[in-house]
């Protein structure tokens, strides 16, 4: 009996030794072909991995290592989920932080702030200040300035791997706060009134000249041929077919060009904040590399 039980434990033994050096090699492939950026072949072998009926940290590298493919193709939602079931270190923090980007970058803030509070840093202050900024990043993002003030009294600026970013949210707040808030109505009148006036006010310059241009011949056009028809033999007046035909195209011009600077005033804006949201993200994206790389 005691042979039988010694040979069985003799098999788990070669059996368990054999399954744990397979992964651990196919680990080490998967780090190499990351390093050189063949993600693709990367996640095909570590897809063919069963995480649950590996150990916690085998597990843990697994999903790392997918959440890490899937971040370096841009195909973040599926990042996120890989990276949120990490749970041990070494790569826990690492993959906490690139959770939340994740979520932020995907305009989920709600989600973003509360992984971000869920991410223990410790005694580790490099962290803390990590963590205060990428809070003050997601502040900025939702335009909550109240909260964003909060968080900049944190900044304490002599920590290098987030100095710089901290004097840049601070001129992101400043900008966004000196941003007006301009009337599409106003626009719309202004451009009633004066053809391309309401895109000037939006800051379409160009595009107000134009208007302008187009706005005014058509007008030119209309009343000349209102007034002096080509042939003699033609109607003068409304019932001029020329007059038909470029009043048409006048009326289609100038109401399009009222409804278009109203419509700019809106898209000026977003415009402008959505630059100001990607140079924050790109701001919270670039010291969680710093630090973690």
């Amino acid at each position: 009996m005691k042979l039988v039980i010694f040979f069985f434990y003799f098999l788990f033994f070669i059996f368990n030794c054999s399954s744990q050096y397979s992964i651990s090699e196919e680990l080490k492939f998967t780090q190499y072909l990351i390093d050189n950026n063949q993600y693709r072949d990367a996640i095909f072998i570590l897809k063919k991995q069963n995480t649950s009926e590996q150990k916690t940290e085998v597990a843990d590298s697994i999903n790392y290592y997918l959440g890490w493919c899937y971040y370096n193709f841009k195909i973040l939602d599926s990042s996120e989920i890989y990276f949120s079931k990490v749970k041990t270190e070494p790569f826990y923090k690492k993959s906490a932080f690139y959770t939340m980007f994740n979520q932020a970058y995907q305009k989920k803030s709600v989600e973003a702030k509360t992984s971000l509070q869920n991410i223990s840093t410790g005694t580790d202050s490099s962290l803390a200040k990590l963590k205060n900024l990428e809070f003050a990043g997601i502040s900025l993002l939702e335009k909550d300035y109240q909260s964003y003030e909060a968080r900049a009294k944190n900044f304490s600026g002599n920590y290098f791997p987030i100095s710089q970013e901290e004097k840049n949210f601070s001129a992101y707040y400043s900008q966004l706060k000196k941003m007006k808030k301009k009337s599409p109505a106003l626009a719309g009148m202004m451009s009633a009134i004066i053809p391309g006036s309401g895109k000037f006010y939006a800051g379409y310059k160009g595009q107000a000249l134009a208007s302008l241009m187009m706005v005014g011949i058509l007008g030119i056009s209309t009343a000349e041929s209102y007034y002096r028809p080509f042939e003699r033999s033609e109607k003068k007046g409304y019932k001029n077919a020329e007059f038909i035909t470029l009043g048409s195209l006048f009326t289609i011009f100038y109401i399009g060009n009222i409804w278009g600077s109203t419509l700019s005033v809106k898209l000026a804006r977003e415009h402008a904040v959505r630059e100001i949201n990607d140079q924050i993200l790109f701001d919270m994206h670039i010291p969680i590399r710093r630090i973690f790389n």
